[in-house]
């Protein structure tokens, strides 16, 4: 069933909603970059600090475990208070997080402020998306969702090539610093544009306040497209208004996280994470040099960046169901490669099946998972269900990336290898491929209202 909205595409204020979600997607460039910063970071940190293994995997993780709070933290206070204040506590977040990681002298208070950016981290991938999704209407909402995981993948970017010069400039054992406290500037880049934000519309219907509402979407497609939506999350919210917070766990919607979940799970266990955090350390393991494993860093983000703007005009013609499954696809031949390539020992092998994977995840999994996550949950329990299934993907990212480096050892060393990781990993992504088959749905072209209508039933 497509949306019954009567506007053409060309009707909406598409550069006043595209300025919005820009604004609200910077905390998704935040995320991107706290995320990977740490990669140029590792060796100096593993110098400085005398790290182990299982240390080093905490230098990188512990920041997951802020998401991880960061998700329970924001979901519930985004409903009660809003989602644009909300947000506004992200930033400030990312500014103590950026500033404190970059000054600490010791170990525990480098752990201390990793986690407090790591909070804002998984704050934003909960809210952006999210805001994104109650201001877009149903005909650009992908696209405009999509603007989120553009943001991450430029923020991913920008960490590679400020890593690269920030290690050319030579700034010695201080070098680390550097590379994560230059994460304050667009820190508060993000706080000032935040604070001028509208207030998401389908929030202020919740909270019955209509007339401000209606001038947020009046500004989006006009008075006609204000009413018309007005009325219609209007009707779904005193639906709702008969259901309290026990919903969550009633058959329908319980499946409905539960497939969300996982989806968030599939995302990080299929490996794209540990590629792109760890592809300097793995480059150095091929006996190159610090700069030209950076540079390869940058190379493998470029890749992902051009790919992501692919997926963007891609989503709202092909569908999320049918670009998410070829791209798995891909990523399950290429994550072999990976894997048959370190094997045999094949360096140029191993590079190409990278690229190849990386350019899959951008084009399919990489936005397709943040657009849908952001869509498929009932408006009366989306702030829950949100974290819930943002949760259950950061807890899957720690776990991904802190057994990196233990699984990744000789098996003399209790590992399985590189090889035998990224053999692991190309399970996954299989298992991934048969879950997308059989139980997402397409929900292309559909308002959020009528996305709950198809689930319930």
């Amino acid at each position: 069933m497509e949306t019954n909205n009567s506007l053409g595409i060309d009707q909406y204020n598409k550069p006043y909603i595209f300025l919005i979600s820009m604004a609200a997607a910077l905390g998704g460039f935040l995320f991107g970059y706290d995320m990977v910063v740490i990669s140029g970071a590792i060796t100096d940190l593993r110098r400085v600090f005398s790290l182990n293994t299982i240390y080093e995997g905490w230098a990188v993780g512990s920041c997951i475990i802020g998401s991880i709070i960061g998700t329970i933290l924001a979901g519930k206070p985004s409903d009660i208070f809003g989602r644009k204040k909300a947000l506004i506590v992200t930033a400030v977040f990312f500014i103590v997080g950026s500033i404190g990681s970059a000054v600490c002298d010791t170990f525990s208070m480098f752990i201390f402020y990793r986690i407090v950016g790591g909070i804002s981290v998984g704050a934003a991938s909960m809210l952006s998306p999210m805001y994104i999704a109650e201001l877009s209407p149903a005909p650009i909402r992908g696209r405009m969702v999509s603007i989120e995981q553009m943001m991450i993948v430029i923020g991913i970017m920008a960490a590679a090539v400020s890593n690269y010069f920030i290690g050319l400039m030579g700034f010695g054992e201080d070098t680390w610093r550097w590379m994560l406290g230059v994460t304050a500037i667009p820190s508060v880049l993000f706080f000032l544009f935040v604070m001028i934000i509208p207030e998401s519309p389908r929030w202020l219907l919740k909270k019955n306040r209509g007339l401000e509402a209606e001038k947020v979407m009046a500004k989006i497609g006009g008075n006609e497209y204000a009413k018309k939506e007005s009325f219609e999350i209007t009707k779904n919210l005193r639906q709702d208004d008969k259901e309290d917070i026990s919903e969550i766990f009633k058959p329908g919607i319980r499946k409905i996280i539960l497939i969300g979940s996982l989806l968030a799970i599939f995302s990080q266990f299929v490996g794209m994470n540990t590629i792109l955090i760890y592809v300097p350390d793995l480059m150095n393991k091929q006996d190159m040099s610090a700069s030209e494993a950076l540079l390869q860093s940058v190379f493998v983000s470029l890749v992902n960046l051009i790919f992501t703007f692919l997926a963007m005009f891609l989503i709202d013609k092909t569908g999320r169901k049918k670009l998410l499954f070829y791209g798995v696809l891909v990523m399950s031949i290429s994550m072999s490669m990976i894997y048959y390539g370190y094997s045999t020992g094949q360096t140029n092998l191993v590079l190409a099946a990278i690229l190849l994977f990386v350019a899959a995840f951008a084009a399919s999994m990489g936005p397709v998972s943040w657009v849908m996550l952001s869509e498929i949950f009932p408006n009366r329990v989306r702030g829950v269900a949100m974290s819930i299934a943002t949760f259950s993907l950061w807890v899957a990212n720690f776990l991904l990336l802190q057994t990196f480096p233990i699984i990744s050892t000789k098996p003399e060393n209790g590992g399985v290898g590189i090889a035998g990781t990224f053999g692991i990993y190309a399970i996954i992504n299989i298992l991934c491929c048969i879950f997308v088959w059989y139980f997402i749905p397409e929900t292309k072209g559909k308002s959020l209202e009528e996305i709950e209508k198809v689930f319930k039933k």
